[in-house]
């Protein structure tokens, strides 16, 4: 596996249950399983806190949205891995 220096991205931005379908989503818990990273990425406001993340690379909860199959392969490029099954 490969992480890139600086990422953009994440397995949860081509799930269908990034929205309210996991433990993350819904209330910021890391779901049991996971394969992540911890990362940082810059404050959202002027002055403000950096937002405090993970950069997830395999989950149990993983469901691949149909609009993002392009954004997937992409994704598994970067980090050098196969589709998650």
């Amino acid at each position: 596996m490969r992480v890139p220096d600086k990422w953009t991205g994440s397995l949860c931005w081509c799930c269908r249950n990034a929205y309210d379908g996991c433990t993350w989503s819904r209330s910021g818990v890391p779901v049991e399983g996971w394969e992540a990273l911890p990362s940082e990425q810059p404050p959202q406001t002027k002055g403000g806190a950096p937002l405090r993340s993970f950069l997830v690379l395999r989950c149990p909860a993983f469901a691949l949205d149909g609009r993002f199959r392009e954004e997937y392969g992409r994704f598994l490029r970067r980090i050098g891995r196969d589709a998650q099954r």
